[in-house]
């Protein structure tokens, strides 16, 4: 029994698997670098704020050298923000302040002290189920040694790029599909046109084809002859 021959695939179907293809690539590249964008938006945003905390929190370990009083100043050294947790310890790896609500002993330990905050060296933990990104940084005033510990609630970042995302890629896939159908329409109708250029003149078909098939090209049709 011979086997039947397997029939290649036309050239509009070839078209438009590449077409598809590219469209598809696109898609995924342009939705990775908005999501880039954007989380690199808020990490640059998290890092300014880490910075202005972190500088009233080393000016008030300056100003008040009573280990005492240091406790209460530093209670009153950050005002007007949201969201935003530090500690402090000095050098013999005890507690001197701690805002309520977290617990960053681990990261303390966890994590290396910066010499300068910005947006490519903050870290991130997660302490019963909230997500934290901050960084550790190491302060000396009159010979005593410190670790503070600074860090930002990310549950809302979090919570905003989960249906960011998901409202991006509902966007991309109908912009995609929408392109494609009628990509598709136009493409049919024609390689219906051109079925007589393809009998009497076939290299010319041949580049329209090609020249249609280039999505910058989009829009203009039908696309001239290239003689």
């Amino acid at each position: 029994m011979m086997a039947t021959e397997r029939r290649p695939l036309s050239l509009t179907a070839r078209v438009m698997v590449f077409v598809a293809l590219a469209i598809g690539i696109s898609l995924v590249l342009i939705g990775n670098l908005v999501l880039g964008a954007v989380e690199r938006h808020f990490a640059e945003q998290d890092a300014d704020e880490l910075v202005v905390i972190n500088q009233a929190v080393t000016q008030t370990l300056q100003r008040v050298d009573d280990p005492l009083r240091l406790p209460v100043a530093l209670s009153q050294a950050v005002s007007g923000h949201h969201g935003v947790y530090f500690q402090v310890w000095n050098g013999r790896g005890q507690l001197v302040f701690a805002t309520p609500g977290a617990d960053f002993a681990q990261a303390i330990v966890a994590f290396s002290p910066v010499k300068r905050i910005h947006a490519d060296n903050l870290a991130t933990w997660h302490i019963d189920g909230n997500a934290y990104r901050g960084v550790v940084t190491r302060f000396v005033s009159d010979s005593q040694e410190y670790r503070i510990a600074t860090a930002i609630g990310m549950d809302f970042h979090l919570h905003f790029l989960q249906g960011f995302r998901r409202s991006l890629w509902i966007i991309m896939l109908l912009t995609g599909g929408v392109t494609l159908l009628g990509y598709t329409r136009d493409t049919r109708l024609y390689a219906v046109s051109r079925t007589r250029c393809a009998v009497f003149r076939p290299t010319d078909c041949i580049c329209d084809l090609i020249f249609a098939a280039c999505p910058w090209n989009y829009g203009i049709w039908p696309p001239p002859l290239i003689r």
